[in-house]
């Protein structure tokens, strides 16, 4: 900033941590620099984001007389205070710098100005135990017993640090020394929680009260027990402190260090002569605050003692009842080594297993099953451990108890068992541990209520999947006929509807009362169950019952869900409806396609069957008729051939030559008449077969051109055969050839 202003910058520009160029050059000691500065016009008093002004910010170094002396000279205000209402003085006694304290007090400045937590100048000093400046400061008349907000004077905060010869200069200077605070805290209570044994001395010698109280009726001696300070409770012990006093909770110094573990303040104590057991208003002995805090050592000393084992506080809870509830497995071991009594039962029927249970401590569990607990005791509320472990999903207990012996499907609290309360909060990790172990899936409560019911009525997804799994009957019922499924949808547990009904659950299933799942979650008000079992087929109420009651408050939505339901279902049965109709005239139309065709084949059976008795009908007469005389005793001819010439006309063959494969026939069984190709071949006519050119005869399908029909055709089914054979051909098919005018064949059918 210096040299900013140099090139140019105003005075008393601020940088970017607000600062100037005077508050720099005094932070810094440049007395030519602020000389410069303040001549050319900087502001000698203004502040930084923090409040602080350039003289504070001097009287916070050391050797920085110069440049205060600069600034007082320059006008600066001696008792401004920054944001928290430090003054210059204030840092200055703070820091501990004489000098700067002397230059400010001979300015003006106010010894006995307070911040704002009522804080002096003389208090500040006596924090660091600067003697030098306190000295000072009491010359120039400070208050040797100002206090702050909470009522503390310098002589605390001197003792709070130890120094013990800013305490005795205080003291000589006046401070009260029994002077307390705002909690009745004095200053040998601070010194002796701290262990400064130097200051404890001088305020026993300046005539401190030894067994004086705070408001928590706690004494010095119970503060040095309580923070292990051995030191400072022999020094307290010597100046006659009572070591049996009892603060307003009642309790004595050996238990606060019992409490705390300290093992050598117990020791001390006890040397002094310290009761073993002396009670505190909840009748907790120092053994008992031991091993609640599990702090083994201390346990040790206080029995080797003599400390009772088996006393009882008002909650008739013993030491190792403490213990094992905190899971201190040491502190367990040692005060069963003592012969504590492992099975003792408190107000509520608990043993120390069931502390550790309770509260997760399996560790301490092997422990006192090994020395013999009793694993299936009940306590007043009908529970075992197991079911505490169950019911708070604590597997490893659950584990080590079920290895002890514990009884699985031990019944307790109105009949129900380890697995039912698990289900309950939906601990399945425990779950599974108690199935493994043979629990009974389906057992039930004096209620007739099973695991499933118990975990579909608080909406346990997970533990209902796994008693499904393990084959728990999804459409149980109570002695009220309730089901999983009702329970689950009177209270609105949506997934765990769909999980009942995923699992075959009955939807329409009546209670006692008659009531079903779905009038449940109606009368619940629980629309999204509702609607996931509309939707799974239950059967709609007619109409929203007049319930009345909060838990359905809004009686219109349901009706709007029952309205829509019953809409959708009306369409999909006129679908349905529609669907059935069209099978069913389907189905009739193939019925009547079969009948017919059923008809038509027994129809061409008969057909063939007539077939069958011509063809063997020709054959007799074929084999009568086996010297057939030669062409010209061959009597008619084919159609268009000559008269009665006898001989054969040009381009055609004999009519025994001539052969034919059966074709369909006309409406009389006979074919139509044949005439022989120019080539020597048979022309037929319909139905027929036609010779072509090259003298082979080939069948077609009888239908669009000429030819013969392949059902009709014995021989051949499209295929060529050379004329010279067909009168084989037809011999073997069953036709014959009928000898016509002018010697030539006319085929007809057999």
């Amino acid at each position: 900033m210096i040299r900013c202003y140099l090139l140019g910058e105003e005075v008393d520009s601020i940088d970017a941590t607000g600062l100037t160029a005077l508050m720099e050059a005094c932070a810094c000691g440049h007395i030519a620099a602020m000389r410069m500065l303040l001549e050319a016009g900087a502001a000698v008093d203004l502040k930084d984001v923090n409040g602080k002004t350039a003289l504070m910010m001097a009287c916070t170094g050391d050797g920085r007389v110069a440049a205060i002396r600069v600034l007082l000279e320059a006008g600066a205000v001696v008792d401004l205070k920054d944001n928290d209402g430090i003054s210059a003085l204030m840092d200055a006694s703070a820091g501990g710098h004489e000098d700067e304290v002397k230059i400010l007090l001979a300015a003006g400045a106010a010894v006995d100005l307070t911040d704002q937590s009522g804080g002096t100048a003389l208090m500040g000093a006596g924090n660091i135990g600067h003697e030098g400046v306190m000295r000072v400061l009491l010359e120039a008349g400070a208050s040797v017993n100002s206090k702050d907000t909470i009522g503390e004077t310098a002589l605390k905060w001197a003792s709070d640090k130890g120094h013990a010869g800013a305490v005795r200069l205080l003291l000589e200077a006046g401070a009260a020394v029994d002077f307390r605070d705002a909690h009745g805290a004095t200053a040998l209570m601070n010194a002796s929680a701290m262990g400064h044994v130097g200051a404890m001395l001088v305020l026993l010698d300046g005539g401190a009260a030894v067994d004086s109280k705070n408001t928590f009726g706690m004494t010095s001696l119970m503060w040095a027990s309580k923070h292990g300070h051995t030191g400072a409770m022999r020094v307290l012990l010597e100046a006659g402190a009572a070591v049996d006093v009892k603060e307003d909770h009642v309790r004595t110094a050996l238990m606060c260090a019992s409490e705390e573990g300290h093992e050598g303040a117990v020791r001390v104590l006890l040397e002094a002569g310290a009761a073993v057991d002396l009670i505190d208003n909840d009748t907790q002995t120092a053994l008992m605050c031991a091993s609640f805090s599990g702090h083994t050592g201390a346990v040790r000393v206080l029995l080797e003692a003599g400390a009772a084992v088996d006393l009882i506080d008002n909650d008739m809870q013993t030491a190792l009842m403490k213990a094992s509830f905190r899971g201190h497995t040491g502190a367990v071991q040692v005060l069963l080594e003592a012969g504590a009594a492992v099975d003792s039962i408190d107000k509520d029927g608990s043993t120390a297993l069931f502390k550790a249970s309770q509260n997760g401590h399996p560790g301490v569990l092997r422990v006192l099953l090994e020395a013999g607990a009793l694993v299936d005791l009940k306590d007043h509320n009908e529970y075992t451990p197991l079911m505490y472990a169950s019911e708070s999903g604590l597997e490893g207990v659950a584990r080590v108890l079920l290895q002890a012996g514990a009884e699985v499907d031990v019944q307790g609290y109105i009949g129900r068992t380890g697995l039912s309360f698990a289900g309950q909060q939906g601990h399945t990790n425990v779950m599974r541990v108690l199935l493994e172990a043979g629990a009974a899936v389906d057992m039930k409560d004096e209620q007739g209520v099973e695991a499933l019911g118990w975990a579909s009525a608080h909406g346990k997804v997970g533990a209902m999947l796994v008693l499904l799994g393990a084959g728990a009957v999804v459409d149980s019922t109570a002695g009220d006929q309730v089901t999983a499924l009702m329970r689950a949808s009177r209270l609105g547990y949506t997934s765990a509807v769909r999980v009942l009904l995923d699992a075959g659950a009955v939807v329409d299933s009546k209670d006692s009362t008659g009531e079903t799942a779905m009038e449940g979650a109606i009368n619940g008000g629980q629309l999204d169950a509702a609607r996931v079992l509309l939707e799974a087929g239950a059967e709609a109420p007619p109409a929203v019952p007049p319930f009345g009651q909060s838990s359905n408050p809004d009686g219109g939505a349901v009706q709007r869900l029952l309205t829509h339901h019953r809409d959708e279902r009306r369409t999909r049965a006129a679908a349905a409806s529609r669907e059935v109709t069209e099978a069913a005239e389907a189905a009739a139309a193939a019925a009547a396609d079969a009948l017919l065709a059923e008809e038509k084949a027994e129809k061409s059976s008969a057909e063939s069957r007539q077939a069958k008795a011509k063809r063997k009908k020709h054959r007799q007469k074929t084999k009568r008729a086996e010297a057939v005389p030669g062409p010209a005793q061959l009597a008619g001819g084919a159609r268009g051939g000559p008269a009665s010439s006898g001989e054969t006309p040009p381009g055609h063959s004999p009519a025994r030559q001539v052969v034919a494969a059966a074709g369909a026939g006309d409406d009389d069984g006979r074919m139509a008449a044949a005439e022989v190709g120019p080539e020597g071949g048979l022309a037929a006519g319909e139905g027929g077969v036609s010779c072509i050119a090259s003298g082979a005869l080939q069948a077609s399908d009888g239908a669009d051109e000429p030819g013969c029909a392949a059902e009709d055709t014995a021989t051949f089914d499209v295929v060529t055969v050379p004329a010279e054979e067909v009168l084989r051909a037809l011999e073997a098919a069953g036709s014959d050839g009928e000898v016509g005018e002018g010697g030539f064949g006319k085929v007809v059918a057999a």
